[in-house]
């Protein structure tokens, strides 16, 4: 599926997620290249999720001055991405990422479910990647986990085989249900100075080096 991005459904979906204004990506120059990016979206839901990142990174007020900046690029091993970048970092922690790269249906290339002999290649929503080690932000980048956006339509029958599907592939799996997720706030659960973070980052943690 392709899905329709432009200025008018951004602003269609900020008005959804109910906040003013829009992301700091509306006004760089690499907009319509970001735009080409977000139309591998599945849905509209996971572009609802994606914005709503943008709301909590930039401070949770897209009206507010923020040195959050959006860059598309391309890497010959995991493909098109977003990278989002801070001059500082965004968490209140000091202890944040210097850079997140974001990209939209990510297909692993690494861990798969083996199903009657086959290899089945997993297809997240988005995975998130951040720098290798906090002090190199430039380096290459180690898996941070993949994230589902799980419409409540197709995945409330079926949340024993997602839970199946997401054991064992070497990286944390979040999901993100339609029903009860508020898309302004999900980001909490990255955000090392939440209380309610759960991927902490550490230098070592994850072993998934790309």
């Amino acid at each position: 599926m392709t899905i329709a991005v432009n200025d008018s459904r951004i602003k269609y979906v900020c008005q959804q997620l109910g906040v003013e204004g829009t992301p700091n990506f509306m006004r760089s120059d690499m907009k319509a290249e970001i735009f080409n990016i977000l139309k591998k979206c599945d849905s509209y839901l996971e572009l609802q999720a994606f914005v709503g990142a943008c709301y909590y990174m930039q401070g949770r007020n897209f009206l507010r001055p923020c040195t959050v900046h959006y860059f598309p690029v391309r890497y010959s091993d995991i493909g098109e991405a977003i990278v989002v970048m801070n001059s500082e970092t965004w968490m209140e922690s000091g202890y944040g990422y210097y850079s997140l790269m974001i990209v939209p249906q990510f297909v692993s290339v690494k861990n798969h479910n083996y199903v009657q002999g086959k290899t089945i290649e997993l297809t997240h929503d988005f995975a998130l990647f951040v720098p290798r080690t906090i002090t190199q932000p430039r380096e290459r980048h180690q898996i941070l986990c993949a994230v589902e956006v799980d419409g409540h339509a197709v995945h409330s029958p079926r949340r024993d085989k997602d839970a199946l599907r997401d054991r064992n592939i070497g990286y944390p799996v979040l999901r993100l249900r339609e029903e009860s997720e508020d898309m302004r706030e999900w980001f909490r659960y990255l955000d090392p100075g939440s209380a309610e973070c759960r991927v902490p980052v550490t230098e070592t943690t994850y072993r998934s080096v790309i």
